[in-house]
């Protein structure tokens, strides 16, 4: 359960990475910005993951699959 869970959380900080990438004019960017932006999308998504379905659905499919897999 616990890589499921993060594998949703890779999932979830490549969603938060792409729809937060918007340019404010009005606030240009300070030096750093990009990796204090990376860490917060990061620690985000470690702290949600688990709890958007992904990881219990896919948990439950190999869970139930594990047989198929071995083969």
């Amino acid at each position: 359960k616990e890589q499921t869970d993060n594998f949703e959380s890779i999932l979830i900080k490549q969603l938060l990475d792409d729809s937060l990438k918007a340019e404010n004019s009005l606030f240009p960017k300070q030096a750093g910005a990009d990796i204090y932006q990376s860490m917060y999308n990061d620690a985000i998504s470690k702290e949600v993951s688990g709890g958007f379905g992904f990881s219990k659905m896919l948990f439950e499919f190999l869970k139930e699959n594990q047989n198929l897999l071995k083969k």
